[in-house]
């Protein structure tokens, strides 16, 4: 079964046999800490390759990164040095007993990321079923993930935990899988209704919205939720769900309760054709951060001198009269180590980051909205809660993030499970929508 591939960028462009059991069984969906930190999204999905009667992959321009934490498939991930998207896996399955051998005389398994085929072959009939998805370690992710939103005939959602709107942790941290990325998002304050910024295609389809609608004429905070009941729209919001007017923090609606006890910053899922060629997978999922709120570990650098620090005040228990006084340094990206991060321009406006060690997505912005960040989610360590760390996003159930470019650039039964998955998505993400 031949197929097609390619990263964002091209240097992974190239043809491949899937192994025969491609396709005649569901898809496993990786839910494990070590998938998500190493992607930076909340599962992964591969593709068994026949390398027994065909070429093994080219790896030209590829970085590995070795694992063995994954507890389905230790080995290597192999992503694009350029675009960061993540392509291969390979598993150690056989080596040699009679001693020591080399690397390249022991045996591999291969698999490909689902989201870099765009050509595979068409089912058989139209009445053969298209494959499932399974999903798999959901344990470690404490609430479920995405899981619980993609149901299917073997894996019934598993109902998601209540999770208290406050956070006992300062700040929310996050961190890629070899760690040189750290991170710490603080709770929102003041400073985060700052920024200014257009309304996402997460919140207003940009194929059917007009534009003087999607320019967002009212300054509405959208990135910042209000998740407690009472919470109504803002005058003049066009998405009528409870975000955050132009001044939330100097006027709150509800006085017995302080902002940063109360508001969250907004999360949701993506599956344009950019995020699936750069990541290498069906389903990104976003955290709209302000720049203000992160800040970034430099500590593998000590002779770059850190852009100037911000002292912020944050409640950081149950006891308004209990607070904690901390400074950071806010996200200057003119400000990084040289090579710390690799930039990838994936369009004129926007740029992406990744962790040039271990290939885990890291940052979206585009000169449009300069600060105001998206953070990959699957980075994130919530010390009081799971993968979705809910004690501080709230994500948005309404729809996906450009579904309809889910078959953008890409044909055959692949595609055909990728729609099937986003649709899945939707329906399950739209059920659950206030």
């Amino acid at each position: 079964m031949n197929i097609s591939i390619s990263c964002h960028c091209g240097t992974a462009r190239q043809e491949l046999t899937l192994a025969t059991a491609a396709g005649n069984a569901p898809i496993p969906l990786c839910h494990c800490t070590s998938c998500r930190h190493m992607s930076g999204l909340l599962f992964t999905s591969y593709l068994p390759l026949d390398t027994s009667t065909a070429a093994v992959p080219r790896l030209t321009g590829l970085t590995s990164y070795s694992s063995s934490s994954c507890p389905t498939s230790p080995g290597k991930r192999y992503f694009c040095s350029t675009c960061g998207c993540h392509v291969f896996r390979s598993t150690e399955t056989k080596t040699k007993t009679d001693g020591w051998s080399p690397p390249e005389q022991w045996e591999w398994e291969w698999a490909v990321a689902t989201g870099v085929t765009t050509t595979s072959p068409d089912l058989p009939t139209s009445s053969t079923p298209i494959p499932s998805w399974e999903h798999i370690n959901t344990d470690e992710t404490n609430d479920g993930g995405l899981s619980i939103y993609l149901p299917n005939s073997t894996t019934p959602p598993s109902p998601s935990p209540y999770i208290p709107s406050l956070s006992s942790s300062l700040s929310l941290p996050a961190s890629c899988a070899c760690n040189r990325i750290t991170l710490n998002i603080s709770p929102p304050s003041d400073l985060s209704t700052h920024p200014r910024s257009n309304y996402p295609d997460l919140l207003l389809p940009y194929h059917k919205t007009p534009p003087s609608q999607i320019s967002n004429p009212s300054d509405i905070k959208w990135w910042l939720r209000d998740p407690s009941p009472s919470a109504k729209p803002p005058q003049n919001d066009p998405i009528n769900h409870p975000s955050l007017g132009p001044n939330p923090f100097s006027n709150p609606t509800q006085p017995e309760s302080t902002p940063e006890q109360r508001y969250k910053y907004l999360a949701g899922t993506c599956t344009c054709a950019s995020c699936r060629q750069t990541s290498g997978f069906e389903i990104q999922t976003w955290a709209f951060i302000p720049r203000t709120n992160i800040s970034i570990d430099t500590n593998t650098n000590t002779n770059i001198s850190p852009p100037p620090a911000t002292t912020t005040t944050t409640i950081t228990n149950e006891d308004p009269k209990e607070i904690t006084t901390t400074t950071t340094t806010p996200l200057d990206f003119s400000k990084l180590p040289p090579a710390f991060l690799t930039s990838y321009p994936s369009s004129e406006a926007a740029v992406r980051e990744f962790c040039p060690t271990c290939g885990a997505t890291i940052f979206w912005h585009d000169i449009h909205r300069p600060d105001l960040i998206d953070v990959s989610a699957g980075l994130f360590r919530c010390p009081s809660g799971g993968a979705r760390a809910e004690s501080f996003l709230s994500w948005w159930t309404g729809r996906t993030s450009f579904s309809e470019e889910v078959r953008t650039g890409r044909n055959g039964w692949v595609a055909d499970w990728a729609q099937a998955l986003v649709s899945q998505l939707e329906r399950t993400l739209q059920q659950s929508h206030g």
